[in-house]
């Protein structure tokens, strides 16, 4: 089950890259690099205090026929991750909360990094 949630966010987020076939590469290969991916053509990012972030991830998580997609931690930031489908209209208003898209990038590891 890990194995393949691993590998479908890798091929998900490789899709975003400017050159797929080297990120993919990278990750297979263990690698720890970072990667910009450009947000706002395959998806946008919401990203939210972790204190919310994770609470809302856990409730996501258990919801069933509900599967939540890719979820990225920054734990020196403490702040968590969203991705949406693309909406450059969208207004997300809150305390530490910031909506990426169209633009805008965002540095990503390797899904089995933490």
């Amino acid at each position: 089950m890990a194995l393949t949630r691993w590998t479908k966010a890798m091929e998900w987020l490789a899709a975003a890259a400017d050159d797929p076939r080297a990120y993919e590469r990278d990750c297979r290969r263990g690698g720890a690099g970072i990667h910009l991916l450009a947000a706002g053509r395959l998806w946008d990012v919401l990203i939210v205090p972790a204190c919310l972030g994770l609470r809302a991830a856990d409730m996501l998580d258990d919801l069933p026929r509900v599967g939540p997609g890719p979820v990225l931690l920054d734990g020196r930031r403490r702040e968590v991750g969203f991705f949406l489908p693309p909406d450059p209209g969208a207004t997300w208003v809150g305390d530490g909360t910031r909506h990426i898209t169209q633009g805008g990038w965002i540095a990503a590891p390797a899904p089995h990094c933490r």
